[in-house]
C-alpha cells in the first residue's frame, strides 16, 4: 500500500516522510504540496491506500479536499494532520470523512498509534481533542434547548410520541395549519427537514425527556 502525504510546508513534510518510512514502517510515501494535484494522483493510482493531509492548505484546504474525495467517490483512508485545534474545524474534518486527527506535535509513539488505528479503519482522536469536541457539542445542545420555544417543545414531545398532525391539533386545541407551522418552525430551529431527522437530532442533543 502506498501513502500520499499532502502538505505545503516542505521542511515539515520532508521530516514527516522520513518518520513515516523509518518510524511507522510505511515504505512507499509520496508527497505533494497541492491538494488538487493530490486528487488527480489518487484517482490515477489505485495502489494509494492512505492519504495524510494538512488541514491548512492554500487554494483547497484539508477539509475541502476530504469533501472532494467523497464527491468523486474516491475510496481511500484519510488522516488529518494539523496544528489547528479549533474544535469546530476538527468536528468538520471528522464529518467530512477523515479517520483520524493527528496533531503536528505528536511524538513518534503517538504517530505510530495513529497510523496503526487509521490503517485498521479505526478512528484516531487524542483524548484532549475529543474532550474539546464533546464540550462544543454540549454547548450547542444547551443553546438549542434554551432557544426552543414552549410551543416547539410541545410539538417535539408530540412528535416523539408518534402522534399524527390531526391528533396534535386536537391535543393542543389549535387548527391543522397552526400545527404544521409549528412543526416547520421546530425543523428550522434544529436545522432538519424530516420527522426522523428531527427526532434523531433531538435525541442526540438531549432535548427529549425519556
Amino acid at each position: 500500500m502506498k501513502t500520499l502525504l499532502i502538505d505545503d510546508h516542505i521542511l515539515f513534510a520532508t521530516a514527516l516522510q522520513q518518520l513515516l518510512r523509518y518510524g511507522c514502517g510505511l515504505k512507499k510515501v509520496e508527497h505533494t504540496d497541492d491538494a488538487l494535484e493530490a486528487l488527480e494522483i489518487i484517482k490515477a493510482d489505485p495502489k494509494i491506500g492512505l492519504v495524510l493531509v494538512d488541514m491548512n492548505m492554500p487554494v483547497v484546504d484539508g477539509i475541502d479536499f476530504l469533501r472532494a474525495l467523497e464527491h468523486h467517490h474516491v475510496d481511500v483512508i484519510t488522516g488529518m494532520i494539523t496544528a489547528n485545534e479549533d474544535p469546530r474545524l476538527l468536528r468538520e474534518a471528522l464529518r467530512a470523512g477523515t479517520k483520524g486527527i493527528i496533531p503536528k506535535h505528536s511524538t513518534l509513539e503517538e504517530m505510530k498509534q495513529a497510523i496503526s488505528q487509521i490503517t485498521r479503519g479505526e478512528c484516531y482522536l487524542p483524548d484532549y481533542l475529543r474532550i474539546k469536541i464533546d464540550h462544543l457539542e454540549s454547548k450547542k445542545a444547551a443553546r438549542q434547548s434554551s432557544t426552543l420555544a414552549e410551543q416547539q417543545q410541545q410539538i417535539l414531545a408530540l412528535l416523539y410520541k408518534g402522534h399524527p398532525e390531526q391528533r396534535m391539533a386536537t391535543l393542543l386545541n389549535i387548527n391543522l395549519t397552526a400545527v404544521r407551522n409549528r412543526i416547520v418552525s421546530l425543523f428550522q430551529t434544529l436545522g432538519v427537514s424530516t420527522r426522523s431527522e428531527c427526532l434523531s437530532h433531538a435525541q442526540h442533543q438531549g432535548l427529549l425527556e425519556n
